[in-house]
């Protein structure tokens, strides 16, 4: 989320280093938050430039990338998943009623007394 708490703190993170450094440490943190297409005459950032460019460009590379971003999204869809089960049936086990649950969870009631017969099964 930009502009959030995060980022907020990270900027002024790398501004306080930023203070209490100096040479190639500032060229570093500066490379990195910039657009990094504004390379300075830094040839460690030059060479690091144009290694992130061939990385940006090598289609293997990218598929990788891209197959591990969709098989981590899958695994957090089903680690929510999972979780939302859990919860909905701690609260039945805790006694409140499948029209609560499926209220506070915003699932429908056919859901919630479909996972509630399974766990009784």
């Amino acid at each position: 989320m930009p502009g959030g708490n995060g980022e907020r703190w990270a900027r002024k993170f790398l501004l306080y280093v930023y203070l209490e450094t100096s040479g190639h440490v500032k060229r570093f943190l500066h490379f990195l938050d910039s657009a990094a297409d504004s390379v300075s005459d830094d040839e460690l950032l030059v060479k690091m430039n144009l290694e992130l460019e061939k990385v940006r460009n090598n289609e293997e590379w990218r598929r990788e990338y891209m197959t591990l971003l969709m098989e981590l999204n899958e695994r957090e869809a089903r680690g929510l998943e999972r979780g939302r089960r859990e919860a909905i049936i701690k609260m039945l086990k805790n006694g409140l009623t499948p029209e609560q649950v499926s209220k506070i969870m915003e699932i429908p009631l056919e859901a919630i007394e479909k996972l509630s017969t399974q766990e009784t099964t």
